[in-house]
């Protein structure tokens, strides 16, 4: 894998630069030793991330081989294609929003918090009310996972799983087409239960 990060001096001092950004930052060192030391820092603070979504890739494939490759256009499609007469022809205007080519061709799996925070921004109530439909029904269809700090959440027959080391909880699943909240849960080892990015 590539550094992120490279090392360089100028006069006595260390210096960083950024291989992508081309950023140069001062180590504020003259000792090579606690240069590389930083430098190294640096480098596994990028590293360490893109390890960890290859080796979630590598999981979920093993259960869903489109996994790595389902865009946001998947959920769109299908759930489109669940409706009939009238309210299909509604979903169909809504999905040809222009907002939403900000993340109509965006791998499921690489979306981030801010895609979604574009689109909201860029678009009108009614791109709030279809996003948060899609979202769910990414969510029930088990092609976005939920990860936390605490544990996790999947979907099963229905129920909305949330999975910790310490505790397993069942809750209902209300439709798509409801408000979509969670109900409560017994938060595991004293912390609060996640809630969806929406």
């Amino acid at each position: 894998m590539k550094q992120r990060f490279i090392l360089y001096r100028r006069g006595e001092m260390f210096y960083c630069e950024d291989t992508v950004t081309r950023k140069q930052q001062s180590l504020r060192t003259k000792d090579e030793g606690e240069a590389l030391t930083l430098l190294h820092s640096k480098n596994e603070a990028f590293r360490q991330p893109v390890l960890n979504l290859q080796i979630a890739r590598t999981y979920l494939s093993a259960s869903d081989a489109a996994v790595a490759k389902r865009t946001w256009q998947v959920p769109m499609d299908e759930m489109t294609a669940t409706k009939t007469g009238d309210t299909r022809v509604r979903y169909e205007r809504a999905m040809k929003d222009a907002v939403f080519d900000l993340i109509r061709d965006l791998p499921i799996l690489e979306t981030h918090a801010e895609h979604f925070l574009k689109v909201l921004r860029s678009g009108t109530v009614c791109t709030n009310v279809y996003l948060r439909r899609i979202h769910n029904f990414a969510l029930d269809m088990n092609w976005l996972p939920v990860l936390s700090s605490a544990g996790t959440y999947f979907y099963d027959g229905g129920f909305r799983v949330f999975r910790s080391n310490s505790v397993t909880v069942l809750s209902p699943v209300k439709s798509s087409a409801g408000n979509g909240g969670f109900a409560s849960f017994r938060a595991p080892c004293g912390a609060a239960a996640p809630r969806g990015l929406i």
